[in-house]
């Protein structure tokens, strides 16, 4: 409804609205819309993008977790050429886990507790049968296809992810896993 604000013939018209308006049916609650001041620009793009960076970082800590408990049934193999292979990838995986649960805790009040995937935990469980040169292979096996996973992670995330520090996690991550690749593949052809 408008307001009017002169004197005389248009205070008629005022109570003639209010009047009218009066008679008219209330609508229900569920009718009732409130214009609200538009929303900033961008502030849509930066609340998903903010759902993204947290959801990367969950998503990979998750997939981190995988690979820390293919590396502990390594380590704890006695006799396989692998244990310090994965000694060294456990120890990198949980600094980046240790890094995303600290922004995901610190940033987003996200107490995330990362959860190993039932394909991840399917590989972990398959070295427990293997033995030599077969257990070596095939945890190098289940690295290089559970890196290629966490890469293409990765390359989905990164067009959305808008956090500078997170979109740097993530670049390195994939620099550091497509090298762990070339290695263990080099090592797999002997």
């Amino acid at each position: 409804m408008k307001t009017i604000r002169s004197a005389g013939a248009g205070f008629i018209v005022a109570v003639v609205m209010l009047t009218a308006s009066a008679c008219k049916k209330a609508p229900k609650p569920e009718q009732v819309t409130v214009d609200a001041a538009p929303a900033p620009a961008g502030a849509a793009d930066s609340a998903s993008a903010r759902v993204a960076d947290q959801e990367f970082l969950k998503q990979m800590s998750d997939h981190h977790q995988g690979l820390v408990a293919m590396a502990h049934e390594a380590m704890e193999k006695t006799g396989s050429a692998v244990q310090q292979e994965a000694t060294t990838l456990d120890q990198k995986q949980d600094e980046e886990i240790e890094q995303m649960l600290t922004i995901l805790l610190r940033d987003y009040s996200d107490p995330h507790t990362p959860t190993v995937a039932p394909e991840a935990q399917a590989m972990a469980d398959a070295l427990a049968s293997k033995s030599g040169a077969d257990y070596d292979m095939t945890f190098r096996m289940n690295v290089v296809e559970h890196h290629k996973q966490g890469i293409a992670m990765v390359d989905r995330f990164l067009p959305r992810l808008t956090r500078e520090d997170v979109r740097t996690m993530a670049q390195q991550m994939k620099y550091d896993q497509e090298g762990d690749i070339r290695e263990l593949q080099a090592k797999m052809a002997y």
